[in-house]
């Protein structure tokens, strides 16, 4: 509710604007409500990954050179890039083979990553396979796109998804 006066306050007052797109809820039909349609009078905006821009560029109508990303709030360009010897010694390291693919998630656990979604991450690791989130707000095609890059063969939903898991 917040966001919808200091947009306004700010456009009144001809001063830049900025919104964070954080997550599925930013991504949304530019004139849907009358609440879009304030959101998209945002100067610029920043998204944490380049999904979330993808997806409200796609939907909002607002052209991409007005979003930048930064993924989940990090600047990248900090942290020295590893070399694929490096990534191999770590694994050997840590018990796991040089060739053998390992997935790292981080990510703040809220009710679509909670618990059961802690359980299905282990279980799959536990049973030697991999897991990957998927956010089930994002447009069918990529949706689709993931699911054939990864090669899966099962996806674990619950009943509000099944429908689109299939």
């Amino acid at each position: 509710k917040f966001a919808v006066w200091a947009i306004l306050y700010a456009n009144w007052t001809n001063k830049p604007v900025t919104l964070a797109l954080t997550g599925k809820a930013e991504i949304f039909d530019g004139e849907a409500n009358w609440k879009n349609r304030i959101f998209r009078r945002c100067t610029n905006y920043i998204a944490i990954s380049h999904e979330i821009r993808d997806g409200f560029v796609e939907k909002s109508g607002v052209s991409a050179d007005r979003v930048t990303v930064l993924p989940h709030g990090i600047d990248t360009a900090k942290y020295p890039q590893v070399t694929e010897a490096q990534k191999s010694a770590l694994k050997c390291k840590y018990g796991f083979k040089a060739n053998e693919k390992v997935l790292l998630i981080c990510a703040r656990v809220v009710m679509d990553k909670g618990i059961d979604t802690l359980t299905a991450f282990f279980g799959a690791v536990y049973a030697g396979c991999f897991y990957c989130l998927a956010n089930p707000e994002l447009p069918k095609n990529r949706l689709v796109s993931i699911k054939e890059v990864l090669g899966s063969r099962a996806v674990i939903t619950d009943d509000e998804h099944i429908e689109l898991a299939k």
